[in-house]
């Protein structure tokens, strides 16, 4: 027999007990609405899977966007690349792993990075191989699309050069494996195109270096060389 104190302690037990178990339910059902609000608050972040910087922004702050749209472009300049180009007369002169150093005009000093890209196939249109430098960039000094120059080999380049823009370059019409620029030649008050072997040098920029073949001062033709035939009459368009 339990004497009335008794039953009154074992209903005041299981009453405190239901209220722990209603109290539990109402921290999981508070804790589960937290993550649902934490969850909605991070909705509207956009978080860059790398460090870098912000190249482009295509949206507003209150603007409404989908899934497929780019909110932002990012560069990551920790490393940059060097691309210039390289006739197959020079190739020889680079190697992967090469060390090679690239200078800046906005930089007073030079650069040191390597070789790491030499395409297998010649561009179609000017018949050069596009080459890769990897730079190390720890200060961010250099930005997307400066422009250097660099030596090929170690060699040191001549204070006065012969350089011509690679448009003007095409495969020579009489050897297979050579190159030729087209001059304007003036007979009889009309313009003509003559193909002229020439032999070429270093690259720089989107130009290149005419070490024989042609005279400064030469007008050549610069674009469209390859719609030429040798011996065409062409007309020479001045701009004003």
């Amino acid at each position: 027999m339990q004497t009335q104190a008794q039953v009154e302690s074992a209903e005041a037990y299981e009453e405190a007990r239901a209220a722990v178990k209603a109290a539990e339910a109402a921290v999981e059902t508070a804790q589960a609405a937290l993550c649902e609000a934490m969850l909605s608050f991070a909705d509207p972040s956009v978080r860059a899977p790398f460090d870098g910087w912000i190249s482009a922004r295509n949206v507003d702050r209150g603007a409404m966007v989908g899934n497929a749209t780019t909110a932002f472009s990012m560069v990551d300049i920790h490393l940059v690349k060097a691309v210039f180009a390289v006739p197959d007369t020079s190739l020889r002169m680079v190697r992967p792993g090469q060390k090679q150093t690239v200078m800046l005009d906005t930089l007073e000093h030079a650069l040191q990075g390597v070789v790491t890209s030499i395409s297998p196939q010649a561009d179609p249109r000017t018949r050069v191989f596009p080459v890769e430098v990897t730079l190390a960039n720890p200060r961010s000094e250099v930005k997307p699309g400066m422009i250097g120059s660099l030596i090929l080999g170690g060699a040191r380049e001549p204070e006065s050069r012969l350089i011509v823009p690679l448009g003007a370059v095409v495969r020579a019409p009489s050897a297979a494996k050579g190159f030729a620029a087209f001059r304007v030649v003036e007979r009889d008050g009309k313009s003509y195109a003559e193909a002229q072997v020439i032999q070429m040098g270093q690259t720089i920029g989107n130009s290149i270096e005419v070490t024989s073949g042609l005279s400064a001062g030469e007008r050549i033709i610069t674009l469209g060389g390859s719609l030429v035939r040798d011996g065409q009459e062409v007309r020479v368009l001045t701009g004003e």
